[in-house]
């Protein structure tokens, strides 16, 4: 991702997040989540740069604060990796997870 396409961090991580999505990424059954995303706009600045619609003016038209996807957007703040799932010796040739290992 190139942040000198955007105004701001706010519009990146919602980029991010519709690219997300785009490539498969799923939500959860919440309609009250996918009014949310669907609710603000974006535009271009004088530099060409995306801007996301302030939250405040969201805040009008949704009649309510966007905090899902707030929160799902600030999700995609930092990268994370995905766990080494490499076969390790002694578990048979299969990949093995256990997420509370450490």
């Amino acid at each position: 991702m190139r942040p000198d396409r955007f105004v701001n961090r706010r519009m990146e991580m919602w980029q991010l997040l519709r690219d997300w999505l785009a490539s498969g990424g799923a939500l959860p059954p919440d309609e009250a989540l996918k009014a949310e995303l669907a609710a603000p706009t974006y535009s271009f600045d004088s530099r060409g740069l995306l801007r996301l619609e302030a939250k405040e003016k969201v805040k009008e038209h949704l009649l309510r604060s966007p905090d899902r996807a707030d929160a799902l957007a600030l999700t995609f703040a930092a990268p994370v990796a995905a766990p080494d799932l490499a076969a390790q010796p002694g578990d048979g040739g299969r990949a093995t997870y256990d997420p509370l290992a450490w």
